[in-house]
């Protein structure tokens, strides 16, 4: 072989050792840049499925199974009962299934224009169904660890139903012997304002009645006029 053919034949053989290189470093780019488009998707697909988890997640603590109340918001029962109004702050958080059951049958308008059934001085005023009988729905709410101070809002039952049985009865604690009920009643607000207005409607013994013990409708018939609630 002549000197100018080996030459050639040596350039020939470098350009195709480069066009090989050369190729190689474009499939090399190519592998990386996919594989960096991969990571990216991965990495989009994991950070929306997180996303959507927590709030998911979050949801479900907000809204447990059932309600329709928002356990991380603050609600409000605005009672405009005849003798001035009453203003209960309600506890979600605590007592969710009791609020949840007021709230629905508030919302409902189902407490307007009954009447306050009954009272005890200087125990109770209660008020929801005359005859304590289901709207409908009866739900088993949240029974306290601590009685009920003045001013708690609960719900009535017989005695013959579960500890925490709700279905429509509620009552106010006017008075100090609230602290020696048995922790049987769902307790689920407390009287911000107001509460004067729930111990004269508590004073309303009929007249030729001891005040002591009675335990009756008051001597001045009380209408709840509305309860309507606000969520903050």
């Amino acid at each position: 072989m002549s000197k100018a053919a080996k030459r050639e034949r040596q350039r020939q053989n470098r350009e195709l050792a480069r066009a090989r290189e050369q190729a190689l470093v474009k499939r090399r780019q190519r592998t990386k840049t996919a594989r960096n488009v991969i990571i990216a998707a991965v990495v989009v697909v994991g950070i929306a499925f997180l996303i959507n988890a927590l709030q998911g997640g979050g949801k479900s603590k907000k809204k447990a199974s059932g309600l329709s109340i928002d356990v991380t918001k603050t609600y409000t029962a605005n009672m405009d009962t005849s003798m001035g109004p009453i203003t209960v702050k309600l506890d979600a958080k605590n007592a969710p299934k009791a609020t949840d059951n007021f709230v629905r049958l508030a919302k409902a308008g189902k407490y307007n224009g009954w009447t306050f059934h009954r009272i005890v001085p200087d125990f109770v005023i209660q008020a929801g169904s005359p005859t304590n009988t289901s709207p409908g729905r009866s739900v088993v709410g949240e029974v306290p660890k601590d009685h009920y101070p003045v001013g708690a809002l609960a719900a009535g039952k017989t005695n013959a139903e579960p500890a925490g049985t709700f279905s429509a009865d509620w009552f106010i604690v006017t008075g100090s012997q609230g602290a020696t009920l048995p922790n049987d009643y769902a307790r689920f607000g407390s009287v911000t304002s107001g509460l004067d207005v729930a111990q004269k409607i508590s004073a309303l013994v009929p007249k030729g009645q001891a005040a002591a013990g009675y335990d009756g409708p008051p001597s001045t018939t009380v209408t709840v006029k509305s309860v309507t609630i606000t969520q903050s």
